[in-house]
């Protein structure tokens, strides 16, 4: 298994020195007073990008991932997310005080968010020109969800919600 590392990084030199938005990585601890909500929110492209990643991690071309260190994310509010692989734990978690989460998922299910988000570049699903989002429902040890979004936060509602 390998790291992320740069002989798989996607031409990530590409995106760091290109004028193009990125795709944006918060989390929110009081999401309409109920949970805390990580949010990944980008175009479409951006997202595919995304969806790439969650295929490595399934298919064992990579076993971890800082998703805060790709150079396609923007994140916000200090966050960083380390998605691995694992046999058979299935869960997020918040590492205290360093608004650091823990994101493990067997490689099924990598595979099966890959596809869930795959649906916004899909013109027969019905999305390819629509905003949108999806859960990526993962139990959580804390009252923690994840959301993919395309299209549906500006740039002003991230400067107005950030910490």
């Amino acid at each position: 298994m390998a790291r992320f590392g740069k002989d798989n990084m996607l031409n990530n030199t590409v995106w760091e020195t290109m004028e193009s938005p990125q795709l944006r990585l918060g989390y929110f601890p009081e999401w309409e007073n109920k949970f805390t909500m990580i949010l990944f929110s980008g175009d479409r492209r951006l997202i595919k990008e995304l969806e790439r990643m969650f295929f490595d991690l399934s298919n064992g071309k990579i076993k971890e991932i800082w998703f805060d260190k790709l150079g396609f994310i923007k994140p916000y509010n200090g966050i960083k997310v380390l998605g691995f692989v694992s046999d058979k734990d299935d869960y997020i978690e918040y590492i205290a005080g360093d608004n650091e989460f823990h994101w493990v998922l067997p490689k099924h299910r990598w595979e099966d968010f890959a596809y869930l988000i795959s649906v916004f570049n899909d013109k027969d699903a019905g999305y390819v020109g629509h905003r949108g989002h999806h859960y990526l429902d993962t139990p959580s040890k804390g009252d923690i969800k994840i959301m993919v979004s395309v299209d549906e936060y500006s740039d002003e509602w991230w400067s107005r919600n950030s910490l």
